[in-house]
């Protein structure tokens, strides 16, 4: 029931983001993002549905902000990397248990969607958490995925270009207006990493007192039908290392039974320890000795075993992707080479994972890996 409760909001936050609307745009490694300049033609287009067209520009005095003009004069060129973090929109809620959904646009037009329901709070009570560094982390990783869809590269422009005027220290008052509805909001990125307010609302409603506001409102509030959802997109979760408990350790040759995949599902972490000691593997160091809602999560379990050494394996996060569950493999993944020999000893890797969330069924059935095969209940000698 938390699942589909989550699930559901997840969903509206998706919606929120995306519409059917525009072609795609054409993809560049670097765009020259020109400023238009009070030359510029005012013009004002209407839609078949009568709509003024946002997308082009309008004089003073109308619905895109006091200035009219979004460039304010600047004809400055400059490049955007398409790999930056521009906007996140961000939606939390603790009313219901730690909610957390995340949507990003990068500066090619890139955008992830993805969220870190109930997650617990060893990391976030870590007094060396920065929640910023593990969400740029976390974008990095995110980059390794399909994205969910694109945002045309000239209305991010004007996007970017509005929010990059708004002063970081504008005066802002808070109003609260709901209770246990969460909050929304909407943050420019810029070029140091540094996030800027342009837009919240839910429990409490931000007036941010900056004249380049009004702009970016406009803009974010016309975004739907610039924006291509991408017909494969699959809704994921996505655990970084930084937001769970995942070791990998070399392991050496362990002997598994005839036709196992090597990936198990524990349902909390002693039955997890009683198959280890079968196994003769180390004990992960997660540090986690008195946290007794760890002790009761679900355990994820990968062996990768070799015929031969030279290999490596690592991993940087867990996602669940529809009804998958898989590990994220880190850049230090490698394969020995194949034009060197490699010594012929039987190698491998285990990599242990604590699922920090009650959202999984607890007979944890049906749980696929990223092949279409099932994470495998483990039944250790002293219990068959």
């Amino acid at each position: 029931m938390k699942r589909k409760l989550i699930s559901a909001l997840s969903i509206v936050m998706i919606l929120a983001m995306i519409s059917s609307s525009c072609g795609k745009s054409e993809e560049t490694k670097k765009r020259k993002v020109i400023k238009k300049t009070e030359n510029t033609e005012d013009t004002e287009e209407e839609d078949e549905d009568g709509e003024t067209d946002p997308f082009e520009e309008t004089g003073p005095d109308q619905d895109r902000g006091t200035d009219g003009d979004l460039s304010a004069g600047n004809n400055q060129s400059m490049e955007l990397d398409p790999d930056r973090i521009l906007f996140t929109y961000e939606y939390s809620n603790a009313a219901w248990g730690q909610q957390s959904s995340i949507n990003v646009i990068l500066g090619d037009g890139r955008i992830y969607t993805f969220s870190r329901n109930m997650t617990l709070f060893f990391f976030d009570s870590n007094t060396d958490y920065d929640a910023d560094k593990a969400l740029i982390n976390t974008v990095r990783l995110l980059t390794k995925l399909e994205p969910m869809g694109r945002i045309d590269q000239t209305y991010l422009e004007d996007m970017y270009l509005a929010a990059s005027q708004v002063d970081p220290d504008s005066p802002i008052t808070r109003t609260q207006v709901m209770y246990d509805a969460g909050q929304t909001t909407l943050y420019y990125w810029d070029e140091n990493g540094n996030k800027v307010c342009c837009i919240s609302d839910g429990d409490y409603k931000y007036t941010i007192n900056d004249p380049h506001i009004p702009d970016v409102e406009y803009l974010w509030e016309h975004r739907y039908k610039y924006v291509e959802t991408l017909a494969d997109y699959k809704k994921f979760d996505i655990f970084p290392s930084t937001c769970m408990p995942i070791q990998t350790m070399n392991c050496g040759y362990v002997v598994l039974p005839n036709g196992s995949s090597g990936k198990y599902v524990f349902s909390n972490y002693e039955a997890f320890l009683k198959a280890a000691e079968e196994w003769h593997i180390e004990e992960p160091d997660f540090g986690i000795d008195d946290m007794t809602p760890y002790q009761d999560m679900p355990v994820f379990v990968q062996f990768d075993i070799f015929p031969s050494l030279g290999y490596q394996r690592s991993y940087d996060a867990m996602v669940m992707e529809d009804d998958m569950y898989f590990f994220l493999p880190s850049d230090d993944c490698c394969d020995p080479d194949p034009n060197q020999p490699a010594p012929q000893a039987m190698d491998g890797f285990v990599t242990v994972a604590i699922y920090p969330s009650m959202t999984l069924d607890p007979d944890l059935d049906v749980l696929l890996t990223s092949d279409g095969t099932a994470w495998e209940k483990y039944v250790c000698e002293t219990d068959s």
